[in-house]
């Protein structure tokens, strides 16, 4: 019983030109270890169609392998494990390079460390464009501050100089009349 259609992920082994095969080598006519080859378009199509039907029959040569090391499989009957590395998403987190059909393995890599090389050079622009802009919202937060701090000092400065002052009473004192001329107190007569 099949099982029902699956997407195969972009950034997979399968659509990876790293990805290789193993296929029996002989030298003088007898069975040597298996060689690494890489894949032809036609096997990665058939890899692509298996895996979205029912992905049971996956044995295609002796084995897979990455270029890269990242896995070696040269045992013919480990289907399983083919069908859980080759359509695995790798994403940014492994030597990706698109398939291109022609291109040599040499080239690939060239072009793949130049693609991880621009990468991580557009996230170091990246990291220094917020690091200066982080600064310059600093140095704005900074001057609004000072101008703030300016602002409140030169307000006091002027209300004290400007400001009326309070008007203070002087209360001269009337001159002392000499003695003599004081009148003198009413007497008080006793009263029959």
């Amino acid at each position: 019983m099949k099982r029902p259609s699956r997407q195969i992920p972009d950034r997979c082994c399968i659509n990876c030109h790293f990805c290789m095969k193993y296929v029996s080598g002989f030298i003088r006519g007898e069975p040597n270890s298996p060689l690494r080859g890489e894949l032809e378009c036609h096997e990665r199509d058939t890899l692509r169609k298996r895996f979205a039907t029912d992905g049971s029959d996956w044995i295609m040569g002796d084995g897979f392998a990455c270029h890269h090391g990242v896995y070696d499989i040269h045992d013919p009957m480990a289907a399983a494990a083919w069908h859980e590395i080759l359509p695995l998403d790798r994403g940014d987190t492994c030597f990706f390079y698109l398939f291109v059909e022609g291109m040599s393995q040499e080239a690939t890599v060239v072009l793949e460390k130049r693609t991880v090389d621009r990468r991580e050079a557009e996230k170091d622009r990246h990291l220094t464009r917020e690091t200066a802009n982080a600064a310059r919202r600093t140095a704005k937060a900074a001057i609004i501050v000072a101008c703030i701090s300016a602002a409140i000092s030169l307000g006091v400065f002027l209300w004290s100089r400007l400001s009326p002052q309070p008007v203070q009473v002087h209360v001269k004192s009337l001159p002392a009349v000499p003695p003599s001329t004081q009148p003198s107190p009413p007497t008080h007569a006793p009263t029959p």
